[in-house]
């Protein structure tokens, strides 16, 4: 007899632990773990700042699933070995996938080294992804993770500890090997420089003694942009380095163009960007995305180039974006 609690509780430790590895990073993650050999509990699929509860987790059938969720299934499908499937916006495992290098591995929990295979764009959740997916399971037995060039990482494995172990694997290799790509230390995450949001009494700053020109800047993106209630100004040298040299982001990751962050960053030279969206939770969501997007655009521009997402593909996420 399965106990669905005891795989409900699963979903959720897993979810709590990516977390806690700095994996998940909260943009549009999903875990699931198998019941039987045609249902799995799934949860995620959103951003969020906060753990799955036991509402979240629903029950999905294969043959029903939808979405990121036939993707997970096609995992369980092919791979009767596999019992537990994340996939993940992490950081640097997401960023190896958009740029061109063939040919490498990465050692598995078990100390093996494993192909490093990348699915190219598709849609997400769409038919084309699910069949990418799992054509790449049924030729390769010995994988636990596919990286989805644009997306993310699918990680998976017989148990949690299993499919944890995996991403962390990925991405500890990938932090290394991009690293030595980009010929630099520097980490993924937001440094706050001056934030704001918009009241109806006006513009309110994180920081009162924001300097003027910073308010300048805010006070222009507002103008350009009604919607925004919230900006997050990021310092961190990934943002700087971008403002720096390019000024502007190519569209690498369809979380970033889901975000709509594509129309509300503004780099400023030597400042960093300045990330607007609808309330403060957006606006930090969008910064991460962001940071994630200069990352990889650094060391694309140090490589081979990148995997560019499609100018028809960027409007079909645009027209994605807009629905919701």
């Amino acid at each position: 007899m399965v106990d669905w609690g005891q795989v409900k509780n699963q979903v959720m430790r897993t979810e709590q632990r990516l977390h806690e590895e700095g994996l998940l990073i909260r943009l549009y993650g999903s875990v699931s773990c198998r019941i039987d050999e045609e249902t799995m509990y799934m949860g995620g699929d959103d951003l969020r700042e906060y753990a799955l509860s036991q509402e979240e987790v629903r029950r999905v059938k294969f043959h029903r699933a939808r979405g990121i969720a036939a993707v997970h299934a096609a995992i369980y499908r092919t791979r009767p070995d596999v019992n537990c499937v994340v996939y993940a916006r992490q950081c640097y495992g997401s960023a190896l996938g958009v740029l061109k290098p063939d040919g490498l591995t990465a050692e598995n929990a078990a100390g093996e080294l494993i192909r490093i295979r990348v699915a190219p764009f598709s849609m997400p959740g769409s038919d084309a992804q699910r069949s990418h997916i799992r054509r790449m399971a049924a030729r390769d037995k010995s994988a636990y993770f596919f990286i989805i060039s644009g997306g993310g990482v699918l990680s998976f494995g017989a148990t949690p500890e299993e499919t944890i172990g995996a991403a962390v694997s990925l991405e500890s290799f990938a932090t290394e090997w991009l690293k030595q790509l980009a010929r630099t230390q520097m980490g993924f995450g937001v440094v706050h420089g001056f934030d704001s949001v918009r009241s109806p009494e006006g513009i309110v700053y994180t920081q009162p003694d924001t300097p003027q020109r910073v308010r300048e800047i805010h006070e222009r993106i507002y103008a350009a942009h009604p919607d925004a209630g919230a900006i997050v100004h990021d310092k961190s040298e990934p943002a700087l380095t971008i403002s720096r040299l390019q000024g502007s982001l190519f569209p690498l990751f369809d979380d970033y163009i889901l975000l709509g962050a594509d129309a509300r960053t503004t780099f400023v030279y030597d400042d960093g960007a300045y990330c607007a969206a609808v309330n403060e939770k957006e606006a930090g969501f969008a910064a991460l995305s962001v940071e994630k997007s200069c990352i990889a655009q650094i060391a694309a521009t140090r490589s081979d180039g990148a995997r560019v997402i499609s100018k028809r593909d960027v409007r079909r996420l645009n027209r994605n974006s807009h629905r919701k």
